[in-house]
């Protein structure tokens, strides 16, 4: 199971869908979770492989389905942190996916860019402090900075796409490791 958390997370959880060569990864269940999604309630199923999230009213012990995290064996969750929805509720909902005995749990997050600002930057490391406590099977945090000097292309408009693809290289990686 992929869980996009926020604007970020949910991106990135897309291009994974799009873009991954795995199997693993392309037949997994993606979970789309931000507070934006003011059409659904609480928990939209909308295939066998595609689920919404509004964070915004969602109780998670009494809003998804008792069978959420059946037959689930490993859950990645990704967002962005320096915002508040992937800072706030990746540990969250890193910890309810142990909580209901998942396996394997890793957290794959990107810090804020230089010109988004110390503030931003402030809060990530105190969300990936928290995200880390809980001591999850794996945790990539990616400088979104660092990735941007890897590319002499980079600007406003393509920093986010390339570093979507970053994480999805990590967790491409971290899949051939196991095997």
């Amino acid at each position: 199971m992929i869980i996009g958390v926020g604007g970020a997370g949910c991106n990135m959880a897309n291009t994974f869908r799009l873009e991954t060569k795995s199997d693993s990864i392309k037949n997994a269940t993606y979970v789309f979770a931000d507070h934006r999604q003011l059409d659904i309630d609480y928990f939209k199923r909308i295939d066998d492989t595609t689920v919404y999230l509004n964070l915004y009213n969602i109780d998670l012990y009494n809003d998804l389905p008792e069978d959420f995290f059946i037959d689930v064996e490993k859950v990645y969750v990704l967002a962005g942190l320096g915002g508040h929805t992937g800072t706030v509720w990746t540990p969250i909902l890193a910890q309810f996916a142990k909580f209901r005995d998942v396996k394997s749990v890793s957290a794959i997050v990107t810090t804020p860019f230089n010109f988004e600002g110390e503030k931003l930057m402030a809060h990530a490391l105190d969300g990936l402090s928290k995200i880390k406590d809980l001591n999850l099977d794996l945790v990539i945090a990616l400088n979104n900075e660092k990735i941007a000097k890897q590319y002499a292309n980079i600007n406003f408009a393509n920093a986010f796409d390339y570093a979507d693809k970053a994480v999805l290289a990590a967790i491409d990686e971290n899949i051939k490791f196991e095997r």
